[in-house]
C-alpha cells in the first residue's frame, strides 16, 4: 500500500535501516500510506487478523484464535536490540545532498530543527525516546486489545492504526517532517477488517500503492453506507483487504504547503505560491515546486533517496510525463461537493419540466 522501502523488507524501520523494535512513524497527512510492521503494535496486530503492510506491503495477519491476543500482547521480546546500538539510529543522508539542493530543500536544511538533527549526538539522545514513546503507545493498545476481547468486541469494531506524517530525525539533514522523503510521506497503517469477507486474504501480501484519504472512503463502505465519489478523491480500501481488485492506482499523490514555514520567508514566496506536489509511483518519486525546479528520485536504483535528479537532462521525459499526470490530477479534484453525480444526471435538462424557461422564440 504505500508509498512505503513508500520501503520494502519486512520489519523496516527505515528506508535502507534495520529490523528494530518500536520503529519510526512515517508519513504525511494527504499522502501515500505505507503498512510497516516495525514495532510490538504490528506484531500484536499481526496476532489478529488486521493488514499490515512492509514498505509498500499490506499483509493480512492470522485470525485472532491462532496464537492468542493476549499472548501476542505479553509475551517478552527475547530479540529486542538495545535501542542506543548504532545501526538503530543509522541515518539516512549524505554530503552530496548538501552541495546545490533543490532550493526549498535547502532552505529547509537551514530550519533549526535540521541543524540540530544533524548532530549525531542530537539523534543519539532523541531517537532511543522517540521509539520509547512508540513502546508506550504499545503498551497501552495491549490494554485496549485485552478490553475489546474480554467484551468479545473484536467480531464487529474495525481497527487502523496509522500516522499522519513521518519525522526525519536527521535523516536528508533535516529535522521535522513536511518535504517528500520516504521518512516523511512514508506512513504505517495497520488494519484489521472482522468482515468475514477478508478471511480469503488473510496472510498475503499486496503492494498496491494507497492514501491516507482513502481510510474515509473504506470506513463509510465498512459501514455499509453509499460510494459518495462526488465527494471523496481516495478510494475504498476494502476490495484490497477483502478480493483483488481488477485495477488499482499506479501512482500515489501528496502535497505541501509551506507558506508557515520560514523556508519561504527565506526564499521570499508570497504565501500563495508556497505550494509543492508529488506523484509517486513504484519506480518513480516526481515532486513540483511552485516556483522552483523539480526533484525526481529513481527509486528503483535509488532507494534511499540520495541522489536528485530533478535536473538531469537525460529525464527530461520522465518529469514531463509526471509533471503531466500530476496536471491531470489537479483537474480531476472533487469541486462539486452537495450533489451526488447520480442526481445531477437526472437533473440535466429537466429545467422546462419544472417551469423554468429561458432562450425560447
Amino acid at each position: 500500500m504505500l508509498p512505503h522501502d513508500h520501503r520494502t523488507g519486512e520489519a523496516r524501520a527505515r528506508a535502507g535501516g534495520a529490523q528494530h523494535v518500536g520503529a519510526r512513524r512515517r508519513g504525511r497527512e494527504r499522502e501515500v500510506v505505507g503498512l510497516t510492521c516495525c514495532s510490538r503494535l504490528a506484531r500484536r496486530l499481526l496476532g489478529l487478523q488486521g493488514w499490515r503492510q512492509v514498505g509498500t506491503v499490506l499483509r493480512q495477519g492470522a485470525p485472532a484464535h491462532q496464537g492468542g491476543i493476549l499472548r501476542q500482547c505479553e509475551r517478552k521480546d527475547s530479540r529486542r536490540r538495545d535501542v542506543h546500538d548504532a545501526e538503530a539510529v543509522r541515518s539516512a543522508r549524505s554530503e552530496d545532498e548538501r552541495r546545490d539542493p533543490q532550493p526549498v530543500y535547502g532552505a529547509y536544511m537551514r530550519h533549526e530543527e535540521s541543524k540540530s538533527f544533524a548532530r549525531e549526538d542530537v539523534r543519539r539522545a532523541v531517537i532511543p525516546v522517540y521509539m520509547g514513546l512508540i513502546r508506550q503507545i504499545d503498551d497501552h493498545l495491549a490494554r485496549l486489545w485485552r478490553f475489546l476481547e474480554e467484551r468479545k468486541l473484536f467480531e464487529n469494531t474495525m481497527i487502523v492504526v496509522c500516522s499522519d506524517h513521518g519525522d526525519y530525525l536527521g535523516d536528508h539533514w533535516l529535522g521535522e517532517k513536511e518535504l517528500f522523503h520516504e521518512e516523511s510521506v512514508h506512513t504505517p497503517l495497520v488494519v484489521y477488517d472482522p468482515d468475514p469477507a477478508a478471511d480469503g486474504a488473510r496472510g498475503s501480501d499486496n503492494d498496491a500503492l494507497v492514501e491516507s484519504i482513502d481510510l474515509a472512503p473504506t470506513f463509510v463502505r465498512a459501514a455499509g453506507g453509499p460510494l459518495l465519489d462526488h465527494i471523496f478523491e481516495g478510494r475504498s480500501l476494502l476490495p484490497l483487504l477483502r478480493s483483488a481488485p481488477a485495477e488499482w492506482r499506479d501512482a500515489a499523490v501528496s502535497e505541501l504547503d509551506y507558506s508557515f514555514r520560514r523556508a519561504g520567508l527565506d526564499l521570499q514566496v508570497p504565501a500563495d505560491k508556497a505550494r509543492a506536489w508529488m506523484m509517486r509511483s513504484k519506480r518513480w518519486k516526481y515532486v513540483r515546486y511552485e516556483g522552483f525546479r523539480p526533484q525526481l528520485f529513481d527509486l528503483e536504483n535509488d532507494p534511499r533517496e540520495l541522489v536528485d535528479r530533478g535536473a538531469d537532462p537525460s529525464l527530461a521525459s520522465v518529469r514531463a510525463e509526471y509533471d503531466e499526470r500530476l496536471f491531470e490530477w489537479a483537474r480531476n479534484r472533487r469541486m462539486r461537493i452537495t450533489m451526488s453525480n447520480e442526481d445531477v444526471a437526472k437533473r440535466a435538462d429537466t429545467h422546462k419540466r419544472r417551469g423554468i424557461t429561458f432562450g425560447e422564440w
